[in-house]
């Protein structure tokens, strides 16, 4: 990590791998100091930068953007940019580079990179994230490629529901994600809540806004769909489809079972 006076940095140059669609090639955070600026400057490869803290500006093509919190500008190859940290509340951001192969699917979907920026304060669990994985001495390159197909996915999700400025959708996508990852687990509502970083009512009522369910009866819905899958799939026994789904009570289960189906779970695959 360098420090120069207030200014802290670290840049986290990875091996190259050559990955076919997104291969990452460097990840670090700057905590700048006042007025600090880059540029003019033009890159080979993709940056993008996402403000964690404090403000700046971001000038492309004769545009310059005020940036806060929340915010990601977008560094195309080849393109001349400048940024340059607020006098008065200088800026602390993230980026990781990578290289993406303009003939895949994944860029094609990609159109927030066409884009100079962009709002998306959920996406900052991701950015961390790559920069606490650049750190680890093996398979960093591979996971880091998985946190940027995560990011896509987010980016491309928010922006085709219009929510890259507002992002209620993207909390209720990545609750949904939570929930598919653990619901065999003894998860509450609080749980993801925590997980997601925001109060427990608020995530309650944007959750039912979006998905017609609360948090509670969604966790139930895939359990018992999950558990009927494994019936009628894999032979499960309704002891064993229950313990899989998450459910400690199979007298409980089997009482949801039903009501969900019409009938109890021992009986369900001949029913179908």
């Amino acid at each position: 990590m360098d420090v120069r006076g207030d200014d802290m940095k670290e840049d986290i140059i990875l091996l190259n791998q050559n990955f076919k669609e997104i291969n990452p090639l460097l990840c670090g955070f700057e905590e700048c100091y006042s007025g600090h600026g880059f540029g003019p400057a033009s890159r080979e490869y993709y940056l993008l930068h996402y403000i964690e803290r404090g403000k700046g500006t971001f000038t492309i093509k004769e545009k310059k953007y005020s940036l806060r919190k929340g915010n990601i500008f977008v560094i195309r190859p080849e393109e001349i940019t400048y940024y340059e940290a607020d006098k008065s509340d200088p800026w602390k951001y993230i980026w990781i580079g990578f290289q993406c192969n303009t003939e895949s699917n994944i860029f094609k979907k990609a159109t927030f990179l066409k884009k100079d920026i962009l709002y998306c304060q959920a996406a900052e669990y991701i950015f961390k994230e790559m920069l606490e994985a650049s750190r680890i001495e093996q398979t960093k390159e591979i996971f880091l490629t998985a946190k940027l197909y995560e990011l896509f996915s987010l980016l491309i999700e928010a922006e085709n529901t219009e929510d890259v400025v507002e992002f209620p959708k993207v909390y209720v996508l990545k609750a949904e994600s939570y929930i598919m990852a653990n619901y065999m687990n003894d998860i509450t509502v609080e749980d993801i809540s925590k997980y997601l970083g925001i109060n427990r009512v608020y995530f309650s009522s944007i959750f039912k806004k979006f998905t017609g369910k609360s948090p509670k009866q969604y966790i139930v819905d895939v359990r018992l769909e999950k558990a009927a899958k494994l019936i009628v799939k894999n032979n499960f026994t309704p002891s064993e489809a229950a313990r899989s789904s998450g459910y400690k009570d199979i007298f409980n289960f089997s009482k949801m079972f039903k009501k969900k189906y019409g009938v109890a779970p021992i009986y369900y695959k001949d029913s179908i």
